[in-house]
């Protein structure tokens, strides 16, 4: 993959990098810390989380190029339809 890479930057190629990541309730944090003989209080009952992807596009030469939010996970056709 360097050697690729190399290649792609010698022959003036610009290199996409695309990723997705997905928020949902379990990306908080189950655990927490606080000081000794205090006690972490939170009311989740009001707190309402939707689920929702993004998938981005970078590169070195221009920082973000692109990027989409979905309400859910992305799949093969909103995948094609971002890179097009």
């Amino acid at each position: 993959m360097h050697s690729l890479l190399k290649q792609m930057r010698e022959s003036n190629t610009q290199v996409i990098y695309l990723d997705e990541t997905m928020f949902t309730f379990s990306t908080f944090r189950a655990k927490g810390w606080a000081h000794n003989r205090d006690r972490i209080r939170i009311n989740d009952s009001n707190l309402r989380v939707t689920t929702l992807a993004v998938i981005a596009a970078i590169s070195e030469e221009h920082g973000l190029i692109d990027y989409i939010v979905h309400p859910k996970a992305i799949n093969t056709e909103v995948f094609v339809a971002f890179i097009n």
